[in-house]
Formats: C-alpha cells, sequence, structure tokens
C-alpha cells in the first residue's frame, strides 16, 4: 500500500516580469531565480515561506527559457535572441550569488554562445557541465528553418 502525501499551499506571490514558467531554488541563499518567457530573470526572497518577497527583476537581453542552479550555488539562463536574432545563435547568462534573503547580492559571471533557440538546461550532478537543449526552431512560413543541437559548457 502506498502513502498519501499531504500538500498544502503556504503563500502565493504574483509577478508581473513575465509571470513565472521555470524556476529554481538556490538553497543557501534561499532565493527563487523565476523566468516567465519574458527579457526578465525574477529573483524572490524566500527567507520566509509564508512571505515571499520579489527581491529584484534583472534584465537580460533576449526570451528566457530555463534556468538552473548547480550544487555550487551558480545560475544559469538560456536566451534566445529578439526578433529576428531568435533565429540565429543563442546565450547562457551565468550569475553567482553571494549573502542570503534580502541582502544577497547577484553578480555577473560570464555569458557563452549556444544553438539556436536555446531551450532547457541542466547541470551535471557534480555541477561541472551544463547541457544545453537548442532547439532551432522554425519561424512560421518554414522559410527559415535552423538545426536543433546541444551544447556542453565545461564550468571552471
Amino acid at each position: 500500500m502506498s502513502e498519501q502525501i499531504s500538500l498544502k499551499n503556504l503563500s502565493t506571490l504574483r509577478l508581473s516580469a513575465g509571470g513565472s514558467e521555470i524556476s529554481a531554488y538556490h538553497s543557501s541563499a534561499k532565493l527563487i531565480f523565476s523566468i516567465g518567457g519574458a527579457d526578465k530573470l525574477s529573483v524572490i526572497d524566500l527567507t520566509n515561506p509564508f512571505a515571499p518577497a520579489l527581491k529584484e527583476v534583472i534584465s537580460v537581453t533576449g526570451n528566457t527559457n530555463s534556468v538552473a542552479i548547480n550544487k555550487n550555488g551558480l545560475i544559469a539562463v538560456a536566451l534566445e535572441g529578439l526578433g529576428a536574432a531568435r533565429y540565429e545563435a543563442g546565450r547562457v547568462n551565468f550569475y553567482t550569488v553571494s549573502g542570503s534573503g534580502s541582502s544577497a547580492t547577484i553578480t555577473a559571471a560570464g555569458s557563452v554562445a549556444v544553438g539556436v533557440v536555446p531551450d532547457s538546461i541542466t547541470f551535471s550532478p557534480d555541477g561541472s557541465k551544463l547541457i544545453v537543449a537548442n532547439e532551432g526552431e522554425p519561424n512560421e512560413l518554414y522559410t527559415i528553418d535552423p538545426e536543433g543541437s546541444i551544447s556542453v559548457i565545461s564550468i571552471n
């Protein structure tokens, strides 16, 4: 016989910066990094899970498609180009965090070019590699149809 799980909603926070499609939790900083497909990365202070608070919104160049955090706390955000640039190489931006909660400082830590329309990203279990699925989606008329690919980024 399987055990039943009981779930309870602790709180809700509404995000205006593209909403929230994909989120990743930075446990030592007590922050959630959330993307909603717009050109924004929302950072939510989860020091008190009963009262989450929007800490800041980071503007990026491109539409966010995915976010991941490795075991060492490195944050990665997949970005596709805007407009016609959507059919060109995308990027993955990296960020680091020092401190926690509302006093945490988020710092840009570089960017790497990847394939067209980087979508799903995930770190290897040891955090030394980031795997990026680049969708290479066509335009509506299929007059532009870039190849899909996979990028593997070594983390130093």
